[in-house]
């Protein structure tokens, strides 16, 4: 009975010993989880107010395209009368007017460019890190495949700085893979690297140039980020090419189909 009480006694001391460590570990686990809330909780509000300001932009923008209007309409009013007159000094003024309705129509296109952007900006959802492939071991493709679930792993969890370290040894093993360039484009866009972003991208529009989601990436990286409206407005453009060339294919193939 002895040598029992004893050892009673000393698992009862050790079990005191140790239960402040769990106690403490649970403690830093609920710590670690409230600060995570705290940061999605600070990142969908910056989100918020990121989209108000953007829609004062488009109520700014519609504003001026109705003013535009107007002007053009007046001046093909005014047009419309001096077309009466044939006096040299009436048709100097009527070749002005005309290549002043030349420039607001211009304007106006320009305007109506701008919106797009902004309206796509207004509407825009984050693109999710796209999955890697599930292939088995394949030589020293396995190092790629274990390095490409990793990066994806850490990105889903927000950890991107490990992501982008993950991608990059992924890339090593395989340069080819444009999948894994275009998640790297998309976590170094969420670290506000902007133009390391567009790099990556470009290297992903080598192998899939008919990959839309990338020119629109692209063209939010420098509407929202690099404050660039040219290079936006062109890889917008290049967006709608691509994206209304698949959905001409697609009707085609549908007609196909029913053909048959």
């Amino acid at each position: 009975m002895l040598i029992f009480r004893k050892y009673f006694i000393v698992s009862g001391c050790l079990l005191l010993c140790l239960a402040p460590k769990f106690s403490l570990a649970k403690g830093q686990e609920k710590d670690q989880a409230k600060a995570q809330v705290s940061a999605l909780t600070a990142k969908i509000t910056a989100l918020e107010k990121e989209k108000n300001k953007v829609a004062l932009a488009l109520q700014n923008k519609d504003k001026e395209a109705q003013e535009l209007k107007k002007q053009v309409q007046q001046l093909k009013t005014k047009e419309a009368k001096l077309g009466v007159d044939k006096t040299a000094v009436q048709d100097a003024e009527k070749n002005n007017l005309k290549k002043q309705i030349a420039v607001l129509r211009d304007t106006a296109a320009a305007l109506e460019k701008e919106k797009a952007i902004l309206e796509a900006a207004f509407n825009w959802q984050a693109r999710y890190l796209r999955r890697p492939a599930a292939v088995g071991p394949q030589g020293e493709n396995f190092d790629k495949i274990i390095h490409s679930n990793l990066g994806f792993a850490y990105g889903m969890q927000g950890r991107t700085k490990e992501a982008v370290a993950e991608y990059k040894k992924a890339l090593q093993y395989d340069p080819q893979d444009k999948d894994n360039y275009f998640n790297l484009g998309y976590l170094l866009s969420q670290e506000r690297r902007y133009k390391e972003a567009i790099a990556e991208y470009q290297k992903a529009i080598k192998g899939l140039p008919q990959d839309k989601e990338i020119y629109y990436n692209v063209a939010m990286i420098y509407a929202n980020g690099l404050k660039d409206q040219k290079a936006a407005d062109e890889y917008y453009q290049k967006f709608l090419k691509v994206s209304s060339g698949q959905a001409a294919t697609s009707a085609a193939d549908k007609k196909t189909t029913a053909g048959k």
